[in-house]
């Protein structure tokens, strides 16, 4: 994902929240933001507070969209 992200300057990410999460856990542990990613849409299940926060640390510049029904809708 992080390659592809960097290859065609991707500017959303779309998955379910543990996913988003486990890729923000990858980039902290490279120590690597990445500027051209401003939106994070999500679906499935629950995007707890703390774990916005924690994405929001390692790509400061994103905003959060969820998309609601069945998760086959928002993933």
């Amino acid at each position: 994902v992080h390659s592809c992200i960097l290859r065609f300057d991707a500017s959303i990410i779309c998955s379910y929240p543990s996913r988003i999460v486990q890729f923000a856990e990858y980039l902290r542990s490279i120590e690597t933001i990445i500027p051209s990613v401003t939106t994070v849409i999500f679906g499935g299940e629950r995007f707890l507070p703390s774990h916005r926060d924690f994405v929001r640390s390692v790509l400061p510049q994103v905003k959060f969209f969820g998309v609601y029904g069945s998760s086959e809708t928002g993933v």
